[in-house]
């Protein structure tokens, strides 16, 4: 035994057992491996001894004989019998290990298998490769590899793109961050692909994970067709099917997308299906982000769109065609040529008939083909060699289906090819019995299959019979055969998804007998929407539409169990689909036989003569129906073919028609009703048709080398199509030729055909005629006539024998009508005679008129009477035309002469009166209050944003049309008023509200007041529309509770600025704003319909009074005016105190700001009115009269009781037009305010009436009046308050302690708040219309924050001049980096490149060293203050940070609107906001970015001003640099002058300063001088405040050079030395090693790489104190070998490290210091002898210089 001999391979050292369930892998593990069975479902367990296989009942009698002795088989859902799960735990005790690949087990199936085995103490782990893998080894085949197609939207009826975002609203209406798609169906279904990999499922290994930014799809590449990856694009990121892990697993490590701090927790981010594997599970964790649940693409797959449903259709039509020519065929085969055919051989054929139809791909599951015993095995799948052979006399079942590009079949009948027992007939007719009761059940919305599974087994449990299998599962759209999560059945999974609209499942009832038959019947059938008398509930009643076109097997069917409405259904379910067909055959004959005469020389008799050819017979040569010949061995006959009656019996309309279309008769009826003419002829009738060999009888089918796709025999044969037309068969010849007729000849089955343009291009010889196509042509017309002719003679005797009857019918009308003449003339007779002898009666006759008359009399009053009581139910019923007209009648009544004297009557004229004005009132309140939304049946005319389940968060996402579609559209297009609307007891009136409009309308008419009712209606709009704004804010309000004391507590708050919407107030506004414009809408709708309704009277009845039509103007302008005071109400801050400084600057500022106003319009303020005058309160108490007289409502109660009181109302919440207000205003409120106006407006463009004198083209020309006067001077105010706040503020120039979250450095706290002002107002002005008035506000607030920063900066660098003529002035460093050759060097170090930067920092010493000593520094012009430092360093920061965050504003935009120009207000129609598309609503307004609109014009000015930030962020840091340089040479020069400094500038003292002896010392020293170490702190803390507040790049630019400067500057400086000895020498030496360690501490290499290093030391400063120590004629030796070495070596020189050669100068100063102690100290004034001896010696020290230095001059 194969099994056995493998098992033994195995060591099985850690798990114990090894489950492997049969369900979707990654590579399907054939059954027949391991176990010999090969079912669809089922699930193997191995353990060490023993095997147990568990399966449903649609597999036990299979698996029974497929399972060897080394198997236990499980019956799962029987009784005693234990789940695979309880029997592995049982087999699993004593803590034992079962083991599972994770690859084929769901995680749900592996959640309960683990609860089951701890109960038993054993453990579950997943196994990373699978044990049957190891046995299966190298045989194992492949993973298919077969390419991947589009399935065009012709067939799928829906984009991908679409497909894919209906699946992100759902994952964000469920709060998840994607899913893992790992179902290969979903995944062909969501991206209109298929493939070929799974057998009869096209479909293709693949997994897809999708998230709301990204579609991956993980598949093998070479798998895609060029076309499929043109169809996928950009959209769909291609990866290799292996790496789903990884992918998966990174998911894990993904943040999820919200960050809001109030959301709802989320326990998981991604969803997973509960059908896809452990596997995918365990990738992200036990505990992953996961959350496995029923699939949302799975529900959205099984509903099935237009297209899919019409191509499931069309499919099944093709298919029936298809199983009926088979069944023909099958018959013919067994019963008349007695042919030996198996199973095999029957499905084999059956696939060769149906690959002949167009749009066929292949079968959609292996046909079971059964006989006999063999019918009871439900999932039968014969094998050749080992199949039975087809038993006539025994039960067959046929249970197939195929794959076409449009739809999917699924048929399973039941026939019998002899005479069948009294048992299969029972168990036939009950199965039919219950499919029938399944077919026409009506049930409501959110029934599922669960509860209707019942009706089809009813019939069988009252015989006690039954089923294993479920009653019905859904059917793909070109794909599974078995699709989810419907169907019908009685297990639980059946319960969960009610069946709906689109659905698409099967209805196949069956029974079955172990060894004996078995009996299915399988009907396709799609659920569909059913009118019903009544609505129970309101809810949608659903049925089923009959799909699958195949006939039945009759003589299976026992007639006396079968109700009359059964009988008829079964009768029926073909005739509809054969009209159809015959319809459009002879639409196209008409097209033939309209053309010229030349291609008419034909037969004239047409499809409908007694030609003697077919004579009056009910069938023609073919009329079996199939196209196969009644001649010797053929099936046609009645003797045949009278048991299943495929092609057999007479035309006797619908319940008798040839085919086994429905009719139940025998035998012998059929053989009496043909004719012995009829039989004559069959005998002797011949056929040419030999049957076609069968083409394969193998069960799998050949591919294509080159395509890969499965070869079909026959598909592409268009020979079998042409024989079908020339054997004029029945409806499936008729359908032959229609394709044919539609592929060749296309145009003659259109409706706008022409026959005489046809004609004309057939006798057109040219290249463009088609002349040479006459011979083709006439050949189909003659096959039209003959397809018509025999369809004609089938039916012809019933037409003939109706005839005779109705002449029968019209004898018998005849002799009545004779009989009522003559009997009419005996009374007259009889009348004539009693007068002549009896003249009496004249006088009774009279006197009974005259009784008559009083009898008549006494009914009208009584019917008059009854007349109230009939008025008042009708209005009760709101049947008011029915009403109208009872009161019509009264009144008529009333008004007969002969009632007129009657005066009891006065009561009931008195009450018709009263009820004519009752009523009247009546129909105009309930006209308003279906116009106004007051009734509860118009809650379903408009949508709110919450119920249409918008986020409420996100008011962009409220914009757009609504997603419900607007009935009143159709009403309209549907409404017919040429005739008057009559009266329709059977409905509500009121559940169509615009239906009730059009009744109470017409109610008005009938009575003569609909002018009154339009006057009432314009009288009442203003109160109506109050109440209706009214409402909706109190709504909103009490939605939100705390939104007062927020409003309130806010007023109260004036330190914080409003720089942005609040986003949990701001949504308040737009949800109040969308939920008032959608019953705007509704509304508007009502007056539509009135004024329709009202015009089409008025034309209908002739009425030349106009007037009536006028009331939508008025209307409009009311609309008008509340979106205007709304927009008002929310944008003006009057009364709101001012951030506005009063200084006289400040003042001037505003001014220039602002001086493009136009000044020709006056503006005032309700601030600047002193409301509590006397005048003031009296003129606005005659207002508020005159208001409440005019209009009711306008002034509300509350403003009344506050005009008397102290209150400002402004601070109550209050608008003015006495709504309360939900937000503060703020001009901010503009993007809100402006999209859900312009959004109403444009819908109401489609609802404005096109007979209305009103504009469409100027519904929105009001709001540029508005943007001038009203929103253009509030945005004025607004910035410049607000923008002057962040200047003026205590700390707008402090640093911002927030400013980590802003910038990289720090920055002014006043940057930032005037940062997020120009964005909160330029995102605000981004979301609006543009207007170049708008901008030019803010650019004028940037210009004027730079002015402030300007002269900030210079306040904090200028100083009181010492020197004439005195005054402020900059400091040395400001005044430097202003202008001048040292700034343009300073600003090339700045940007220059590294080649040039040694000769810009000598340049840059010369210059300085140079300035300064025509201009000697003071105390005052060092910028030494830290704190000032810091401040420059936050202003270079704030200025590159301010420029860098303006320039992202940067957008120039082609709008030419500028309000501020006085011949752009002038131009009337340039109107902005017209159309909604001007707005640009932001999906995710906190992701988009923002920009500020500008032209050509402000651009320019914005980029200058850009420009001018960077340029004084650049002066900043050039004053930092210059400056630390000037406080080196202030320093060094304090240090050499000593005390005497700055007095003392003499370069060459002739004579000793006494006051200048600090550096001759009498001992050596030991600290650097105090001067020194103050440097030394000063470049410390500098450099401190410069790495904390500037970047890397500045404090590069300020140290960099520093150690050459301060050499440099140090040797200079030596001549400020009046006399040194040795110890001040070695004094200087110090201070030069603690300056030279220090700026090693300081100075950073910050030099690109390759670069030499900058030298931090001081070589020629200490070369200099050297020398003078070693005296001057040392000093002057050096200096000749000095020379000479550069001479000789040049540059090179300086390698060693003692910089460069001194100047002359400099050597001058040198020498006269080594003779300074006593020339110039206190030793010469002391010794005249000393001092003589020095100064000889110093000039002749100074002549041996000129030597040595002659050419240095």
């Amino acid at each position: 035994m194969r099994f056995a001999t493998r098992l033994e391979y195995f060591s099985f050292k850690h798990p114990d057992s090894m489950a492997a369930p049969r369900t979707h892998c990654a590579l399907p593990i054939p059954a027949g491996f391991i176990s010999g069975f090969t079912g669809s479902a089922g699930t193997a367990i191995v353990c060490r001894t023993k095997a147990a296989l568990s399966t449903d009942g649609r597999y036990f009698n299979q698996a029974a004989k497929q399972l060897d002795d080394n198997w236990l088989l499980l019956k799962d859902g029987l009784e005693n019998v234990p789940t695979w799960q309880e029997w592995t735990a049982e087999q699993a005790e004593c803590g034992k290990i079962v083991g599972v690949d994770p690859a084929v087990i769901t995680a749900a199936n592996a959640k309960k298998l683990a609860e089951t085995l701890s109960k038993s103490g054993a453990t579950l782990v997943s196994v990373e490769q699978n044990l049957v893998d190891l046995v299966w080894g190298k045989d194992r085949p492949a993973r298919p590899n077969e390419k991947v197609k589009v399935h065009v939207d012709k067939f799928s009826g829906k984009p991908f793109q679409e497909k894919i975002g209906d699946l992100r609203k759902e994952l964000r209406k469920e709060k998840r961050e994607g899913c893992i798609i790992s179902m290969l169906d979903e995944i062909a279904w969501l991206f209109n692909l298929r493939g070929n990999d799974i057998p009869y499922n096209p479909v293709f290994f693949s997994y897809v994970i999708v998230t709301m930014d990204t579609v991956e799809l993980y598949i093998d590449e070479d798998k895609l067709t060029s076309e499929a990856k043109v169809h996928l694009g950009e959209d769909v990121r291609i990866k290799h099917y292996d790496s789903i892990f990884a992918g998966i697993r990174a998911l894990g490590a993904t943040e999820p997308r919200s960050t809001d701090e109030n959301a709802l927790a989320m326990d998981t981010k991604f969803l997973l299906s509960n059908k896809a594997s452990w596997a995918l599970s365990l990738s992200l964790g036990e505990d992953g982000p996961l959350e496995d649940i029923r699939s949302p693409i799975a529900d959205a797959k099984a509903i099935k769109n237009d297209t899919e449903l019409e191509g499931m259709k069309a499919c099944h039509t093709r298919d029936g065609a298809a199983l009926t020519e088979f069944f023909a065929w099958l018959e013919n085969e067994l019963v008349c040529k007695k042919s030996k055919l198996d199973e095999v051989d029957a499905a084999d054929k059956l696939e060769q008939i149906r690959s002949k139809h167009q749009n066929f791909v292949g079968l959609s599951f292996p046909t079971i083909s059964s006989s006999g015993p063999n019918a009871a095995v439900i999932h039968y799948m014969p094998e050749k060699g080992l199949c039975s052979v087809i038993d006539p006399e025994a039960i067959y079942l046929c249970d197939s289906g195929a794959q076409y590009l449009d739809g999917t079949t699924d048929t399973t009948r039941t026939l019998h090819f002899g005479t069948p027992s009294v048992m299969e007939k029972k168990a036939f007719t009950l199965v039919l019995k219950g499919a029938i009761a399944l077919d026409t059940v009506v049930f409501p919305k959110g029934t599922t299959g669960f509860a209707l599974d019942i009706l089809a087994r009813q019939f069988l449990w009252r015989e006690g019979l039954n089923y294993l299998h479920s009653t019905g599962h859904g059917v793909g759209s070109f794909l599974n055969v078995h699709e989810g999560p419907i169907g019908v059945g009685s297990r639980s999974r059946f319960s969960e998804v009610a069946l709906a609209p689109g659905n698409v499942i099967s209805d196949e009832p069956g029974y079955y007998e172990d060894g004996k038959f078995g009996v299915r019947i399988e009907n396709v059938i799609m659920v569909r929407e059913v009118q019903t008398l009544h609505k129970f509930g309101d809810k949608p009643w659903l049925g089923f539409e009959y799909v699958t076109m195949t006939p039945l097997g009759r003589n299976l069917i026992e007639p006396s169990l079968l109700t009359s409405a059964e009988i008829q259904w079964t009768a029926g379910i073909i005739d509809i689909e054969f009209t159809q067909l015959l319809n459009k055959a002879i639409r196209i004959q008409s097209h033939l036989d309209a053309l010229p005469q030349r291609f008419h020389n034909l037969d004239h008799a047409g499809p409908l003569s007694r030609d003697s050819k077919f004579g009056m017979s009910s069938r023609g040569a073919h009329s079996n129906g199939y196209g196969y010949p009644d001649a010797d061995g053929s099936y046609g006959n009645g003797e045949s073919l009278g048991v299943n009656a495929y092609g057999s019996g007479t035309g006797r309309g619908r319940g008798h028609r040839q085919g086994g279309y429905g009719g139940f008769y025998n035998e012998e009826t059929q053989q009496q009703s043909r004719t012995p003419s009829q039989n004559s002829r069959r005998e002797g009738e011949t056929t040419d048709r030999d049957r076609q060999p069968s083409q394969s009888s193998s069960r799998s089918r050949p591919r294509d080398v080159e395509t890969g796709t499965r070869w079909r025999p026959g598909r592409d044969d268009t020979r079998s199509r042409s024989e079908g037309v020339n054997g004029i068969r029945g409806p499936q010849s008729i359908e032959d030729l229609l394709q044919a007729v539609q592929r060749d000849w296309d145009i003659m089955a259109s409706d706008d055909c022409v026959p005489v343009q046809v004609g004309l291009q057939l006798m057109d010889y040219s290249t463009l005629g088609k002349a040479d196509r006459e011979p083709d042509f006439m050949g189909v017309h003659k096959k039209i006539q003959k397809t018509l002719r025999s369809i004609v003679n089938e039916h012809h005797q019933g037409f003939n024998s109706s005839i005779g009857t109705y002449h029968k019918i019209q004898s018998s009308i005849h002799n009545s009508q004779h009989r009522v003449r003559n009997l009419r003339e005996s009374l007259e007779q009889a009348k004539s005679g009693l007068l002549t002898t009896k003249p009496e009666l004249k006088g009774l006759a009279m006197s009974s008129q005259n009784y008559d008359d009083i009898l008549q009399l006494f009914n009208q009053i009584q019917e008059i009477q009854a007349l109230p009581e009939k008025l008042e139910a009708l209005i009760s019923d709101k049947r008011f035309l029915a009403a109208v007209d009872i009161l019509h009648g009264g009144f008529r009544l009333l008004r007969r002469s002969e009632l007129e004297n009657i005066g009891a009557l006065a009561d009931l004229r008195a009450y018709f009166n009263n009820q004519e004005t009752s009523l009247t009132d009546v129909l105009i309140e309930e006209l308003h209050d279906h116009l106004y939304l007051k009734s509860p049946y118009c809650q379903d005319r408009w949508k709110s944003p919450a119920s249409e389940g918008r986020p409420v968060g996100n008011p962009s996402n409220w914009a757009g049309t609504s997603t419900w579609d607007r009935p009143v559209y159709s009403f309209l297009a549907k409404m017919d008023m040429s005739s008057a609307l009559v009266d329709d007891s059977s409905r509500n009136p009121e559940a169509d509200p615009f239906y009730y409009i059009q009744l109470i309308i017409e109610a008005l008419y009938k009575m003569g007041h609909l002018d009154t009712a339009v006057d009432r209606i314009e009288q009442r709009l203003p109160v109506e529309l109050f109440a209706v704004v009214d409402k909706t804010n109190g709504e909103v309000d009490a939605r939100y509770p705390n939104l007062a004391r927020g409003l309130s507590s806010q007023d109260r708050s004036r330190n914080s600025l409003p720089t942005k919407i609040d986003e949990q107030r701001g949504h308040v506004l737009s949800e109040f704003l969308w939920t008032l414009y959608a019953k705007f809408e509704a509304i508007a709708e009502g007056h539509r319909v009135v004024h329709d309704v009202i015009t089409g009277i008025i034309k209908r009845e002739g009425i030349r009074k106009n007037s009536l039509t006028g009331g939508f103007k008025e209307l409009w302008k009311l609309y008008q005016s509340e979106i205007r005071s709304l927009l008002h109400d929310y944008l003006a801050t009057d009364g709101d105190s001012s951030f506005r400084p009063t200084a006289g600057d400040l003042d001037g500022r505003r001014h220039n700001a602002s001086n493009q106003r136009d000044k020709t319009k006056k503006m005032f303020k309700l601030s600047d009115v002193d409301q509590k005058s006397t005048e003031f309160k009296t003129e606005q108490d005659d207002l508020e009269e005159i208001l409440r007289s005019s209009v009711p409502g306008l002034v509300t109660k509350s403003r009344q009781k506050n005009a008397t009181g102290d209150i400002p109302q402004s601070r109550q919440g209050n608008s003015g037009t006495g709504h309360k207000l939900l937000v503060k205003p703020s001009v901010f409120n503009m993007a809100i305010l402006l999209l859900p106006s312009l959004n109403f407006l444009q819908r109401l463009k489609d609802i404005v009436p096109i007979t209305s004198d009103l504009g469409t083209s100027t519904l929105t020309s009001f709001l540029d009046d508005f943007l001038v006067t009203v929103f253009l001077p509030q945005l004025d105010e607004a910035v410049t308050d607000m923008c002057m706040l962040s200047l003026v503020a205590v700390d707008a120039f402090a640093e911002d302690p927030n400013w980590a979250a802003l910038s990289p450095r720090p920055i002014f706290k006043g940057a930032a708040n005037f940062i997020s002002l120009v964005k909160a107002f330029s995102k605000m002005l981004d979301s609006i219309p543009h207007d170049q008035a708008f901008t030019q506000l803010i650019l004028n607030q940037i210009v004027t924050y730079y002015d402030k920063c300007c002269g900030w900066c210079k306040a904090i660098v200028i100083r009181m001049s010492s020197q004439p003529p005195g005054g402020i002035r900059l400091k040395a460093a400001a005044a430097l980096a202003e202008s001048g050759e040292i700034r343009d060097t300073a600003q090339q170090l700045w940007d220059g490149s590294v080649g040039n930067r040694q000769e810009l920092i000598d340049k840059e010493i010369d210059l300085l060293i140079k300035q300064t000593n025509d201009n000697p520094l003071e105390p005052s012009d060092i910028i030494s203050d830290p704190k000032t430092a810091v401040l420059l360093s936050l202003l270079h920061n704030s200025m590159q940070w301010l420029a860098s965050h303006l320039e992202k504003l940067r957008h120039i935009t082609t709008s030419s609107v500028d309000s501020s120009q006085s011949e752009s207000r002038r131009i009337t129609r340039n109107r902005r906001w017209t159309l909604i598309t001007a707005m640009k609503p932001k999906r995710d307004s906190i992701s988009q970015p923002v920009y500020l609109p500008m032209n050509e014009e402000t651009v320019a000015i914005f980029d200058n001003t850009l420009r001018s930030l960077r340029s004084l962020a650049t002066t900043v840091l050039l004053t930092l640099h210059i400056d630390i340089r000037c406080g080196v040479i202030h320093m060094l020069a304090k240090a050499m002058a000593g005390p005497t400094y700055p007095q003392i500038h003499n370069d060459t003292p002739s004579t000793p300063a006494p006051t200048n002896w600090h550096l001759i010392m009498p001992t050596p020293p030991s600290a650097a001088s105090p001067t020194i170490l103050e440097l030394n702190n000063d470049l410390i803390a500098l450099d401190t405040n410069i790495s904390t507040y500037l970047g890397h790049d500045e404090r590069r630019f300020i140290t960099s050079g520093l150690a050459r400067f301060i050499d440099r500057v140090f040797v200079s400086s030596t001549r400020f030395i009046g006399a040194m000895n040795q110890n001040g020498a070695l004094r200087l030496q110090l201070d030069v090693l603690v300056l030279q360690q220090n700026l090693k501490n300081i100075i950073t290499d910050s030099l690109p790489r390759n670069s030499p290093h900058e030298v931090v030391a001081l070589p020629r400063s200490a070369k200099f104190l050297d020398w003078f120590i070693e005296g001057a004629d040392k000093a002057l030796e050096y200096a000749k070998e000095e020379k000479e070495a550069f001479a000789a070596q040049g540059y090179s020189a300086l390698a060693a490290g003692n910089g460069e050669p001194f100047t002359y100068d400099e050597l001058r100063i040198l020498v006269e210091l080594c003779f300074s102690e006593i020339m110039r100290g206190p030793r010469g004034v002391e010794n005249r002898e000393d001092f003589l001896a020095a100064k000889r010696s110093n000039g002749d020290a100074m002549l041996r210089l000129s030597e040595v230095m002659w050419d240095a001059k």
